[in-house]
């Protein structure tokens, strides 16, 4: 994965760029996001197919400092995996 910040303000609002990677994973981190009461937008766009290039834009409150919302909601997504394979883990066995 690659990550490049395109546009960054006043610690609420943020657009990065994302390459070679699937946008599922940008798309979990957003939903994520959107739960939270200090998120006002939080969007992917494919940019360019070939590339796999995506855009990430961000526009929160400023309540709470955007880097530590994505943080947040990544730290979400790895409980939602977790509890994922152990409900997978019980089926089997």
């Amino acid at each position: 994965m690659l990550a490049e910040i395109n546009e960054y303000k006043n610690n609420k609002d943020l657009e990065f760029k994302i390459m070679q990677e699937d946008i599922s994973i940008m798309y979990i981190i957003q939903h994520n996001l959107l739960k939270n009461k200090d998120v006002n937008y939080a969007g992917v766009v494919l940019k360019h197919p070939l590339l796999k290039e995506y855009i990430f834009k961000i526009t929160t409150t400023g309540n709470e400092n955007v880097f530590n919302l994505v943080e947040n909601a990544s730290e979400l997504a790895k409980i939602d995996v977790n509890e994922l394979l152990l409900l997978l883990e019980t089926k089997t066995k």
